[in-house]
C-alpha cells in the first residue's frame, strides 16, 4: 500500500499512536506486511513489520435443471405422453471462491427438492432429482439455488426448464354419397351407379401428426396427408366405386403418428345398399296362362276371369305397385 502516516511529534518511551490506511477488498487471499522505522537519538534506526491477511470472498452459485435429460431451457422442451414419469435433475455448482452453507434447491412449481448436507467447497458439485407426472400441454418450472457465504448475502441462482405433455387423438368420418350411414341399410344406390365415399378426418389431439394416411377395408389405400396435421387441422378425401347388388359395409380408418409415443387411429362404418329392382307379372284368364292365341274356348255370354298373380323378383321393396 505504499506510504501510511508519519508521526508528527517525537515519540516519547511507551507513548503509542495508531494511523489507519483504506482500500478495497481484491479476490481472493491478500497478504500485506506494516513496517515501521524511528531514529534514536544516536545510533541507527529502529523498525518492525507485522504481516496482516485477508480473504476476498467473491461467493457465487450455479444451477443446471434438466427435464427427462434435455436441457429444455426454451419451450417446448421434450415431448412426453400424458401420464409419463417426468424427471427433473438439478445440477449444482459452486463456482465461486468461498465454501457455502445451507445450499438449498427448490422448484417454483414442485415446491421443495433438497438441501445439501454439507458445505459445498468452491468448485464442488452436487445433484438431485424429482419425478413427477405429465400433464397436457406445455409445462414451465423454474429450479433455484440459495447457499449462504461466510460473509454478505445468500447467492442464489435459476434456470427453467420445459416439456410438452402429449394428448394425441384423431378422428375419421365416413360418409356414402353424401349419407353418414353409419347403421344399415345406409342409402339406397342402384347397381351400377357410382358411389362416392367421402374421408374427413381431423386432429382432435394437441399435438401435429405425421404421415396421416386413410385406408378403406375393403377399398384398400385411399389417401396420404402430404404435410404434417396440426392440432384442430381437417381434411377431407374421396374415393369412388361401382355399387354392387345387395347390402354393402366397409370401414374407413386413419392413422397418424404424434411426435412420441405410438400411433392414434380412428375408423368409421359406412353403408349401402345397391338395388336391382324387378318386378313379374303371370296373367291367367279362367285359370289358363293363356300366353298365346287362342287361349281357351269361352261361351259368348259366360263370365271371363283374369288373375294376375304379381312377385317381386328384385332385391328391394317396392311401393305403389299398381296392374
Amino acid at each position: 500500500q505504499g506510504a501510511v502516516c508519519i508521526h508528527p511529534t517525537p515519540l516519547a518511551p511507551n507513548d503509542t499512536f495508531t494511523c489507519t490506511l483504506t482500500g478495497t477488498a481484491m479476490t481472493g487471499q491478500y497478504t500485506n506486511m506494516g513496517n515501521v522505522a524511528g531514529d534514536p537519538p544516536v545510533g541507527n534506526p529502529v523498525t518492525d513489520d507485522d504481516p496482516s491477511h485477508y480473504y476476498g470472498t467473491d461467493p457465487d452459485i450455479t444451477i443446471e435443471k434438466a427435464t427427462n435429460g434435455d436441457d429444455a431451457d426454451t419451450i417446448t422442451g421434450p415431448f412426453i405422453e400424458v401420464g409419463d414419469t417426468v424427471t427433473w435433475t438439478y445440477v449444482v455448482t459452486n463456482t465461486g471462491n468461498v465454501t457455502l452453507t445451507n445450499v438449498t434447491v427448490t422448484d417454483s412449481v414442485q415446491g421443495a427438492v433438497c438441501i445439501h448436507p454439507t458445505p459445498l467447497a468452491p468448485n464442488d458439485t452436487f445433484t438431485c432429482t424429482l419425478t413427477g407426472t405429465a400433464t397436457a400441454g406445455q409445462y414451465t418450472n423454474m429450479g433455484n439455488v440459495v447457499g449462504d457465504p461466510p460473509v454478505g448475502d445468500a447467492v442464489t441462482d435459476d434456470d427453467p426448464s420445459h416439456y410438452y405433455g402429449t394428448d394425441p387423438d384423431i378422428v375419421i368420418e365416413k360418409a356414402t354419397n353424401g349419407d353418414d350411414a353409419d347403421t344399415m341399410t345406409g342409402p339406397f344406390i342402384e347397381v351400377g351407379d357410382i358411389v362416392t365415399w367421402t374421408y374427413v378426418v381431423t386432429n382432435t389431439g394437441n399435438v401435429t401428426l405425421t404421415s396421416v394416411t386413410v385406408t378403406d377395408n375393403p377399398e384398400g389405400a385411399i389417401c396420404v396427408h402430404p404435410s404434417p396435421l396440426p392440432p384442430n387441422g381437417t381434411f377431407t378425401c374421396t374415393h369412388t366405386g361401382i355399387a354392387m347388388a345387395g347390402q354393402y359395409t366397409n370401414t374407413g380408418s386413419v392413422t397418424g403418428n404424434p411426435p412420441v409415443g405410438d400411433p392414434v387411429t380412428d375408423d368409421d362404418l359406412s353403408h349401402y345398399y345397391g338395388t336391382l329392382p324387378a318386378i313379374v307379372i303371370e296373367k291367367a284368364t279362367n285359370g289358363f296362362d293363356a300366353d298365346a292365341v287362342t287361349g281357351p274356348l269361352i261361351a259368348v255370354g259366360d263370365v271371363v276371369t283374369w288373375t294376375y298373380v304379381v312377385t317381386n323378383t328384385g332385391n328391394a321393396i317396392l311401393t305403389s305397385v299398381t296392374i
